[in-house]
């Protein structure tokens, strides 16, 4: 008598559930966009005449009023002798633009601004000192500037 330790059913059942989970089981599938992603926007050209002149007064804003450094500089003037000259308290007043554009382009938005001019308030000081005159120069006083 020949024995068998398994019947025919449950010899078939592993590959009867291979095949099914082959089957059955989803799968994904991952299909790649040839283009890259992109956000557009419409913006009007009253819009951008509106940001343009808002960032213009925001960085005016931001600016105005302003300290620049002190400026020092001493110079040999010919039959002289040694000068030096200080301005002090350098500050930036107003500031007011004659032009400014805003154009669009492939690498995004352009403000362009020209014919800017600065009002500057400042001290100033020289003192002019010569080996053959013991006794030195100098003065004081403010000043206006327009730049």
């Amino acid at each position: 008598m020949l024995t068998y330790n398994s019947t025919p059913e449950k010899s078939m059942a592993p590959a009867i559930f291979l095949l099914l989970s082959l089957v059955l089981i989803p799968t994904s599938v991952v299909v790649g966009d040839e283009e890259d992603g992109f956000i557009s926007v419409v913006i009007s050209d009253k819009g951008l005449d509106f940001a343009k002149q808002f960032l213009i007064e925001q960085a005016i804003a931001s600016i105005v009023p302003s300290q620049l450094p002190d400026i020092e500089k001493k110079v040999n003037v010919p039959l002289v002798g040694k000068a030096q000259v200080i301005l002090s308290e350098i500050i930036i007043k107003d500031i007011k633009i004659n032009t400014s554009s805003v154009k669009t382009g492939e690498s995004g938005i352009v403000l362009i601004v020209s014919g800017a001019t600065a009002d500057l308030t400042m001290n100033w000081r020289y003192t002019a000192r010569t080996s053959f005159v013991p006794i030195g120069i100098s003065d004081t006083g403010t000043a206006t500037v327009k730049v």
